[in-house]
């Protein structure tokens, strides 16, 4: 199994390999850093030599996860940058991330076999991998509202996720194994557990939640179908993540106190 190199751009981890003498690349890495949700959005585009798999050690052990080859990663980047889709921010920071790979890390990797930048912390790489995991999750539970159990069981398996063992004869009622797993899929519920830890008690109206939930999120969080966008899509995630909340200790109110004014209150059930 051939070692990991890792480097951070722009505080975004960018992983990189030697296959044969050739570098290749994270594919879930440079998936985040383009903007995509999860690898195959980006790897489904690139042809059969310009991506992989690799074994490589995870926190839960060894784990295959995609890669792309270098020729891949120039097609992924420039196709992303082609893309109308995109704001002048991302596509700013994609340009950025371009010319580090191009004119910086594979000139360098090329001359000395490795990149003289600072290397990544592990925290950051275990950071990664939990998010990758997280994205996992979040394509699951969205597979199992469009598709079903039965599909979105078989997802599970192919994106290599842990297995769920079977429940003893006599164990209770699975609900809280069952809503651990929905809270760990939904994006809104752990960005409303953050807030709740964050402050202890948290009081505004609906309008300043979503500047709340907007200020710090991932941008893929952003891009999430599930993230609210209006007052009236986030009373509707309110009411699909209480009991989730509630599960973790969590509780969610919401106050009429005057026309059109809605007080939202978010603390640790004692």
């Amino acid at each position: 199994m051939n070692a990991v190199a890792a480097y951070a751009f722009e505080d975004n981890l960018f992983r990189s390999l030697d296959r044969e003498g050739d570098p290749w690349f994270i594919a879930g890495d440079v998936a985040k850093i383009l903007g995509y949700r999860i690898a195959p959005h980006l790897t489904r585009s690139l042809d059969d030599d310009e991506k992989g798999i690799h074994l490589v050690d995870t926190l839960g052990g060894s784990q295959e996860v995609a890669i792309i080859s270098e020729p891949g990663l120039y097609r992924a980047i420039i196709q992303r940058r082609a893309s109308a889709k995109l704001t002048p921010e991302v596509r700013d920071f994609i340009a950025r991330f371009q010319r580090w790979v191009f004119h910086d890390l594979l000139p360098t990797l090329r001359q000395t076999g490795r990149y003289g930048a600072p290397p990544a912390s592990v925290e950051r790489e275990q950071e990664a991998v939990v998010r990758e995991r997280e994205l996992c999750l979040e394509t699951v539970a969205e597979a199992r509202r469009l598709y079903g159990a039965e599909r979105a069981r078989h997802l599970w398996e192919r994106l290599g996720l842990p297995e769920v063992p079977p429940l003893p004869d006599d164990t209770a009622s699975p609900t809280a194994d069952i809503l651990e797993r929905k809270f760990l899929g939904d994006v809104v519920a752990r960005k409303l557990q953050s807030i709740a830890e964050a402050y202890g008690t948290w009081t505004g109206t609906a309008a300043q939640l979503l500047a709340e939930m907007n200020a710090d999120a991932y941008p893929l969080d952003l891009q999430n179908r599930r993230w609210p966008r209006t007052s009236q899509a986030l009373g509707m995630a309110l009411a699909r993540v209480r009991p989730l909340l509630l599960h973790r200790g969590i509780r969610v109110e919401r106050r009429h106190s005057g026309i059109r004014t809605i007080t939202i209150i978010l603390k640790e059930i004692e």
